[in-house]
């Protein structure tokens, strides 16, 4: 795709942005499908994104756009293949933010929160205190704990973690320390 940089490039980045003293959130798109990319093109570079330190992949199947030089490129992938090998990072994404999530409840702190706003969960009706960690980890606090805290920053300390399917996140739960 004519990127200015190489595997190698990237892999160093995330590799010095893995080595900074505090947690630091990566996100990366990731494009499947692409034409001419074959199965030993995909499998290396799900090989690396297995080793590499990220946190988060936007990953996308290839879809063509009229006029592109890519359109006029050898090896179209179908589409419904350019949907698997996209479900399949999808699920590594899940599951690396799981296990960065799951780190966090295991450690019990995650120091400072920037509290940005009040939510509502969909279910119970609950009002809650919604924040980020420095490494961008979302918080929640039950509302009735805190008085005003938007745009304030605390300490916070973990008690639990939850997965909200309709949003398609994860959440600390826990309070103010």
């Amino acid at each position: 795709m004519k990127r200015k940089y190489t595997p190698e490039m990237a892999q160093d980045r995330l590799q010095s942005l893995a080595r900074l003293p505090r947690q630091v959130f990566v996100g990366m798109d990731v494009i499947t499908g692409f034409p001419g990319e074959t199965d030993a093109d995909f499998e290396d570079s799900y090989t690396k994104l297995v080793e590499w330190p990220w946190s988060r992949l936007h990953v996308f199947p290839y879809s063509e756009r009229q006029g592109t030089p890519a359109t006029r490129l050898p090896g179209a992938i179908r589409p419904e293949v350019r949907a698997e090998l996209a479900e399949r990072l999808r699920r590594l994404s899940d599951q690396r933010l799981h296990q960065i999530y799951e780190a966090a409840v295991q450690a019990g702190q995650v120091g400072e929160v920037l509290w940005e706003g009040r939510g509502r969960d969909r279910v119970e009706g609950r009002e809650w205190w919604t924040g980020h960690t420095p490494g961008y980890l979302r918080v929640w606090m039950p509302a009735e704990e805190a008085g005003l805290i938007r745009n304030r920053v605390s300490d916070f300390r973990v008690s639990g973690l939850h997965f909200d399917p309709a949003a398609g996140e994860y959440r600390l739960l826990g309070s103010i320390s």
